[in-house]
């Protein structure tokens, strides 16, 4: 009897309690001093370290030139031709030194191959690491 009188009493406290725990004290080297920022502090139970850059790097800073120009041929391949454009739905594609990554889902075993055979052809394919799934829907 006891106990349930004690939970009564504080159940309304709870929330108070994990809402502030939730908050913590952040503070920026470009904010005026005396201006403190609280952020709410990230609630993911995962052990995960992130960190920021001061300016997200773009795509063109961070691929070579001719990885770049491989992706993009091999996205125009797939937006000019019908066929490709629906079987590649699916379908990640990974350009890493000249070798093609193919990863993901396609409807059949010629949809997996002609895939494959087409990426190779594109110019700057070395090779194709050829990692579809053929999924029935």
């Amino acid at each position: 009897m006891r106990i349930r009188n004690l939970f009564w009493l504080a159940a309304p406290v709870i929330p108070i309690i994990l809402a502030t725990g939730c908050a913590s004290p952040t503070y920026y080297a470009d904010a005026p001093p005396g201006n403190d920022v609280v952020v709410p502090a990230p609630t993911s139970t995962r052990n995960v370290v992130r960190v920021y850059p001061d300016r997200p790097a773009t795509a063109a800073e961070t691929v070579p030139a001719d990885e770049w120009n491989t992706a993009v041929a091999i996205r125009n391949m797939i937006a000019t031709d019908g066929y490709l454009k629906g079987a590649a739905r699916n379908v990640d594609i990974e350009v890493i030194r000249g070798a093609a990554i193919l990863r993901g889902t396609v409807q059949s075993e010629y949809d997996r191959q002609e895939l494959a055979a087409r990426i190779a052809q594109a110019p700057g394919i070395t090779s194709v690491d050829n990692r579809l799934v053929v999924a029935l829907r």
